[in-house]
């Protein structure tokens, strides 16, 4: 079975050492072996839960939730586990769709900012043509 040192780990999952070391003490990793030297090493089983936590990071779930999850899937507690996730994803749709509609109001934005700079544009060179023309 192949494992991974901390900072293997680190690398592949793009979080910084101390951030593991950080999410052991918190309880969102656990279970480590220890290899012959006594050093904690992460399986391929570690890296991908340790993956899902860093996706449910990415998607605002605090880290209490998260915590919360992995402790019930720890229980099989699958209901639970559901249930937790079934809600967050709800938060995230809303979330998607409030940030869509922001996202609508920056496009109306930025066009109405660009027919503004080519209207500037416009007025711009109107000028110096008038000026090249007074200057001849």
């Amino acid at each position: 079975m192949k494992t991974y040192r901390i900072s293997e780990v680190a690398k592949l999952v793009n979080l910084s050492i101390d951030t593991l070391h950080y999410y052991e003490k918190i309880g969102l990793i656990s279970g480590l072996s220890k290899n012959k030297r006594g050093y904690k090493v992460y399986t391929e089983r570690d890296v991908l839960s340790l993956r899902f936590t860093i996706n449910l990071k990415k998607t605002d779930m605090p880290l209490s939730q998260i915590k919360q999850y992995i402790d019930l899937f720890a229980e099989g507690n699958l209901d639970e586990c559901y249930k937790l996730l079934d809600t967050h994803a709800s938060l995230v749709k809303q979330q998607i769709k409030e940030r869509e509609e922001f996202l609508k109001i920056l496009n109306y934005k930025l066009s109405n900012f660009n027919e503004l700079v080519e209207k500037k544009r416009d007025k711009f060179e109107e000028l110096n043509s008038q000026r090249s023309e007074r200057d001849l």
